[in-house]
C-alpha cells in the first residue's frame, strides 16, 4: 500500500470519526504532497533534458562555424539553435562556402568538408 493511499484511508477515518479539524488538516498536507509531486517530476524532466543536452555538447565539436559529431565527423549542425535552443539542427548548404539553418534561417559561412 502506497503512501498516498494510506493518507487517503487515513482522512476517510478521520471523516467518519466526525474529525472535520483533523480532517482538513490532513487534506491540505495531501494537497500539499500532490503539487510537489508534480514539481518533482518536471525537475525529473528538466534534469534529463539538461542531461541529453550535455551529452550532445560533450559529442561535439566546434569546427569551420559549425558543429560536427566527434565520433563520426557527422555535421554540420546549427551554433546558434545549439547554444541557444539546445537542439541539434541540421545545416543546409546553399552554396559550397555559406550554410543555412532550417529551424532558425539564420545563415552561416559554414565550409563543408565534401567540397
Amino acid at each position: 500500500m502506497g503512501f498516498l493511499s494510506k493518507l487517503k484511508t487515513i482522512i476517510k477515518v478521520l471523516w467518519n470519526a466526525g474529525k472535520i479539524k483533523e480532517y482538513s488538516q490532513i487534506l491540505e498536507t495531501q494537497e500539499k504532497l500532490l503539487k510537489m509531486q508534480d514539481q518533482m517530476e518536471l525537475v525529473e524532466e528538466e534534469n534529463k533534458r539538461l542531461k541529453g543536452a550535455l551529452r550532445n555538447k560533450e559529442a561535439l565539436v566546434f569546427r569551420n562555424g559549425a558543429y560536427w559529431k566527434k565520433e563520426n565527423g557527422d555535421g554540420p549542425y546549427c551554433s546558434l539553435c545549439l547554444e541557444k535552443d539546445k537542439k541539434l539542427i541540421r545545416l543546409t548548404y546553399t552554396n559550397p562556402s555559406r550554410s543555412r539553418c532550417p529551424a532558425c534561417d539564420n545563415s552561416f559561412p559554414v565550409k563543408s568538408d565534401r567540397y
